[in-house]
């Protein structure tokens, strides 16, 4: 099996066309996903379950995270989906604080945060503020973030106006790095990863420049870290910056700026952050979320929104974590309309659990807001092949 070409689209990979959405369909309400290698298109046998309802829920609210007794968590924008076996069946129950919706609507977001859990049990989760978008606070709860204590506020170095707190990554020991995207639209917008050690009550940062490192420069969004087994820590990232000559993608006449996914390598526990490159090559494909496994395998969840393709979710498959990438790939879930955002953990020998976001909803496409209330989350247990 091939390795990826820098310039081969990442799309119709595996030497297959991308299934129809027929296809597609058929597959999101089977007990499989599809698998393209060698010219060949494969069923792999799937488990999936669907995730409580949730009124408030969207394409692109999705935070998942495992507690050390093993139950998974899945934050949506007013109900917490828990697990108990794996992500085979599970119960909700709501965190809104309800002055928080009025006439119906949703009015706050403070609740709609990327969580992880400390080995004693205590969720650790961020606010950013709708009156005061510069700060991001740090939110702490000890009843699976039915309520919610401010411990700390986390420095902001370019002293921008507006920022959002991207998903938090738990290390082994504890340490908790989180990346912010700064939207500072006349300075490229920097990203900056933040670290804390004592549960998220302090945090440590580019404070005056001086310490800590800027994560990967500008035009970084949505960005999440994966540990690695090695101990090395990539960075997936939605990057929305100029097309640059080393950096290949399709139709560069069509598309002036990449909305694709990139990646990047640390090996200091993310102190430093170096080697920011592509994934994808195909505009739209934009937002994605890594897995280590325990073998140095490395797998990348990525949506699919604009043509040329089919909406779907997709993964990839890299068997040095991240250094270079196979010629195949994994349909995860899909929908008419939209196919969404995806968050996955690592479950015991390596199967993986990702929880994907997608709505069939053909009215208002481009809206954002038309596909809240209007999104369903699958759960699928899955192994590569």
């Amino acid at each position: 099996m091939g390795k990826l070409d820098a310039v081969q689209p990442t799309y119709d990979l595996g030497g297959l066309k991308e299934p129809s959405g027929d296809e597609l369909a058929k597959m999101q309400a089977s007990d499989y996903i599809l698998h393209a290698r060698d010219g060949q298109l494969t069923k792999i046998p799937a488990q999936k379950a669907t995730l409580p309802y949730d009124p408030f829920g969207h394409t692109q609210r999705v935070e998942i995270a495992r507690a050390p007794d093993g139950a998974i968590y899945v934050n949506q924008t007013t109900i917490m989906s828990k697990s108990i076996d794996g992500g085979l069946t599970w119960q909700g129950y709501e965190t809104c604080d309800h002055q928080n919706v009025r006439d119906g609507q949703l009015v706050s977001y403070d609740m709609v945060s990327p969580i992880q859990i400390l080995s004693d049990g205590t969720f650790v989760g961020t606010r950013s503020q709708d009156k005061t978008p510069g700060q991001v606070e740090i939110l702490v709860s000890r009843d699976e973030w039915r309520t919610r204590e401010p411990v700390a506020e986390v420095g902001n170095p370019s002293g921008c106006p507006e920022r959002f707190a991207n998903t938090l990554c738990r290390l082994e020991d504890d340490t908790l790095l989180l990346p912010i995207e700064s939207r500072y639209h006349w300075h490229r917008d920097p990203t900056y990863v933040h670290r804390s050690t004592d549960g998220g009550r302090t945090w440590s940062g580019p404070e005056g420049m001086d310490c800590g490192q800027t994560f990967l420069g500008g035009f970084c969004y949505e960005n999440m870290i994966a540990p690695m087994a090695s101990g090395k820590l990539l960075a997936v990232i939605r990057y929305h910056g100029p097309l640059m000559e080393c950096w290949p993608v399709v139709n560069p006449k069509k598309v002036p700026q990449y909305k694709t996914v990139f990646l990047a390598d640390s090996e200091d526990g993310g102190l430093t952050w170096h080697n920011l490159r592509p994934l994808t090559n195909v505009h739209g494909m934009c937002h994605g979320f890594g897995v280590g496994l325990s073998d140095g395998t490395a797998v990348v969840s990525h949506d699919h929104r604009y043509p040329p393709g089919t909406p779907s979710g997709k993964a990839r498959v890299s068997r040095d974590e991240g250094a270079t990438w196979e010629d195949e790939v994994y349909y995860l879930y899909h929908n008419s309309a939209q196919s969404g955002f995806s968050q996955s953990v690592v479950l015991d020998d390596d199967v993986i659990l990702t929880v994907g976001a997608h709505s069939d909803c053909q009215e208002g496409i481009t809206d954002y807001d038309a596909w809240t209330g209007r999104t369903t989350l699958t759960a699928i247990r899955w192994k590569l092949k």
